[in-house]
């Protein structure tokens, strides 16, 4: 086990569910995280050990808020595309289906995989109406 002392939670999401409801509602509930929490997606069935270490270590080691692991493909048609300011930051993350061609072309795209601190997601969450919306009427 990687790290046997860590509580560990799951937050599954249906599809009606607005992207990020189950997370928000386990921070929403858990008021008390302030350590790291770590979000994988069910559909990225090829993630290694080594590379969600990897992630984790740096994530750490850089004292970000939040690590977003991300991919450059050839071909990255179907996936959501990161968007980045001048300086390489992240500044949002649009679906292709939302896409303008010009995002369409960006190679960079969301494994939707990420390391963060819970203070991170507790902001996030408050800073999302249509999130908060639905973790207060679960």
């Amino acid at each position: 086990m990687w790290f046997p002392q860590l509580e560990v939670a799951f937050a599954y999401q249906d599809r009606s569910s607005v992207p990020g409801t189950p997370l928000c509602a386990l921070c929403h509930s858990c008021r008390q995280i302030s350590e790291e929490i770590m979000v994988l997606c069910g559909d990225v069935p090829l993630i290694t050990a080594a590379t969600l270490r990897t992630m984790v270590a740096d994530h750490l080691q850089s004292g970000r808020d939040a690590t977003l692991l991300a991919v450059d493909l050839d071909l990255p048609h179907g996936y959501g595309r990161i968007l980045t300011t001048p300086d390489g930051r992240i500044s949002g993350i649009v679906e292709e289906a939302d896409a303008t061609d010009e995002q369409r072309a960006i190679r960079t795209i969301n494994s939707g995989s990420i390391a963060s601190t819970g203070v991170f997601w507790r902001k996030l969450c408050r800073a999302s109406p249509a999130i908060m919306h639905k973790v207060n009427s679960i």
